[in-house]
């Protein structure tokens, strides 16, 4: 009692007579609070508390030196609420608290597994917004555990507090507590052996290719199981069983890896890894056993898609290519839709029949005559390759691409549009599907911004008119720039069509004087 700045623990021992004076077992600047007992079924001491914001475990000692962190909640005592130890019949035992975190209030729980002498990760008995309190768990003479706790329903809700007769504060998603229910929950304890991942290194291997399995067993059970095995197969035929050397402990994982040749036959393989091939090992789920990879497939990709936009219709290509290890031998769809590749308006669809080898591809074409009613459909227009997903692919998520639809004006400008002799004659065209309004046309010698030659603007220039402007270059030689809309003050379809350079070649006009010479007669 002579330190206040941190909780020590003392113990004390009875000898079946009488209790032996307080015995200080901690001694440090570090607060240790919440100690609980068990004896397993070798007479074995289990202490475990919190130290420091850690649960702790000393087992079968009085020396502090021997102290082993179970759970290491990053030093946040608040998240290790009402921590309760609890032993099994068979000499598990059980530690449950009430977990705090962003997520709100539930029940975590470890166990110690007599047989293999380690603890199980945290794991939690449930996850819901409600929350888990006051709990009373114990070992039932099945081995299994049984809690009574408290259930408190929580809501988000939205409150108006009057600050003043004038002045209120609103609270959004403020939590507020619901009824309180006293709730019952068994759990059984067991092991379950189940798989995080099963991949390919490469992914996607051609026939006869080497290729590394590598699979991620997960002990989802609370107790540990010693030397799992695992299994990988070809379809139904046996690559190599792996007999991992650990005990693999509840909640951990591990890694089984096997370098294999996939078979010289061009047709999908399905790959797999089963845990626990033979059986060996009881658990509370057996149907969870299994990973599975389907592999050696074709990949149809959209490669290029775009839209030559004209006055009159709309041209879509799209090209496709194979970047798979299997030649595509199924029909399948293409689908044009506008602004969203699954819901959007179906613009048009294109069926490829050929087949496509590895590395080919096919060009996909649609022409549409009468573009402007896709005028309020959006700026996009997305392609989908095997809009059915008929086609069995190592990669689904490269069958997308999208194009821009621009139902714009387009001011455009070619050679032929710039005519004449003395005074030269400008055209200038929207090929757009919108009006143009206050077009700007300007000649320039000899550079974009070089001594204005001539200007002129239109007010409207609808969809399919023309514009013409005259001009009368100088003599000399040099380019005559000429450019609508100089400044892009007009959003167009296409911005590169607005400029011409013209070569001018004009002499000087020599006046040549006759005499004039009178005859009399």
């Amino acid at each position: 009692m002579t330190t206040t700045a941190d909780i020590e623990l003392w113990y004390s021992t009875y000898n079946g007579t009488a209790w032996s004076a307080p015995v200080r077992l901690t001694t440090d600047a570090i607060t240790d609070t919440t100690p609980a007992l068990a004896y397993d079924t070798h007479g074995e001491r289990h202490l475990v508390w919190l130290r420091g914001g850690n649960i702790v475990w000393l087992r079968d000692s009085w020396n502090v030196a021997d102290v082993q962190i179970v759970n290491s909640p990053a030093g946040n005592e608040a998240g290790l609420l009402n921590l309760t130890l609890n032993r099994a019949a068979n000499g598990n035992l059980s530690l449950v608290w009430q977990a705090m975190d962003a997520g709100g209030s539930d029940l975590a729980y470890r166990v110690y597994d007599m047989a293999t002498h380690v603890w199980g990760a945290d794991q939690s008995l449930m996850s819901n917004s409600s929350v888990e309190a006051a709990h009373s768990p114990a070992f039932g003479t099945d081995g299994n555990l049984y809690l009574a706790y408290q259930k408190i329903a929580t809501q988000l809700v939205t409150q108006t507090i009057p600050l003043s007769p004038t002045l209120s504060y609103t609270v959004t998603n403020l939590l507020v507590k619901g009824a309180s229910d006293l709730a019952f929950l068994a759990h059984t304890v067991g092991r379950d052996l189940t798989f995080d991942s099963l991949v390919a290194d490469p992914s996607n291997p051609a026939p006869g290719q080497a290729v590394t399995l590598t699979a991620v067993l997960r002990n989802a059970g609370d107790l540990g199981v010693v030397n799992p095995q695992v299994t990988f197969y070809d379809d139904a035929a046996p690559i190599l069983t792996q007999t991992l050397a650990i005990t693999l402990a509840a909640g951990y994982t591990t890694t089984a890896q096997v370098n294999w040749s996939i078979l010289p036959l061009a047709f999908p393989h399905v790959l797999r890894a089963v845990a626990d091939p033979a059986g060996q090992v009881a658990e509370t789920d057996e149907s969870n056993n299994t990973a599975t990879i389907t592999t050696t497939l074709p990949d149809v990709r959209v490669e290029l898609f775009y839209v030559a936009h004209a006055a009159d219709v709309l041209t879509l290509i799209a090209r496709l290519d194979n970047a798979g290890a299997l030649t595509v031998t199924t029909p399948f769809t293409v689908a044009f839709r506008a602004a969203d590749p699954l819901t959007g308006t179906l613009v048009a669809t294109a069926t490829v029949n050929d087949m496509i080898v590895i590395g080919g591809q096919v060009t996909v074409t649609r022409v549409l005559t009468n573009p402007i009613i896709l005028a309020n459909a959006g700026s996009r227009l997305w392609l989908l390759a095997d809009a059915g997903n008929v086609v069995a692919e190592s990669n689904e998520n490269n069958n997308a691409d999208l194009a821009a639809l621009k139902f714009l004006p387009d001011l455009a400008l070619t050679a032929n549009d710039v005519s004449g002799e003395g005074v030269l004659t400008v055209t200038v065209h929207n090929h757009g599907y919108l009006t143009a309004t206050g077009v700007l046309i300007e000649a320039r010698l000899n550079s974009l911004t070089g001594t204005l030659l001539a200007t002129g603007t239109q007010a409207a220039l609808a969809p399919g008119e023309s514009q013409t402007l005259a001009l009368s270059p100088p003599t000399g030689q040099y380019a005559l720039f000429i450019k609508a809309d100089p400044v892009a003050a007009i959003a167009e379809i296409d911005e590169s069509n607005n400029l011409v350079i013209q070569a001018i070649r004009r002499e000087p006009v020599h006046l040549i004087y006759l005499p004039l010479v009178l005859h009399k007669f």
